[in-house]
């Protein structure tokens, strides 16, 4: 499933990953050597319910790229 939505804020500089749990960090490690760009973490204390990993697209990304 993949779902969209707006992030919290529109200034992150950074590009990132966020696996939701600690038994999604392959998926986001393998996504951020897809897009070639980003930070990863683990969410561990809520993780989503929902999805799996979590990419909020920073500065770092132009348009048209990813």
């Amino acid at each position: 499933m993949v779902i969209t939505d707006n992030a919290d804020r529109d200034d992150y500089e950074v590009t990132r990953i966020i696996a939701q749990g600690r038994e999604n960090q392959e998926a986001a490690v393998a996504i951020r050597e897809l897009i070639g760009r980003g930070d990863v973490s683990i969410e561990v204390r809520q993780p989503s319910g929902v999805v799996d990993v979590t990419i909020v697209v920073g500065e770092d990304l132009p348009a048209g790229q990813g």
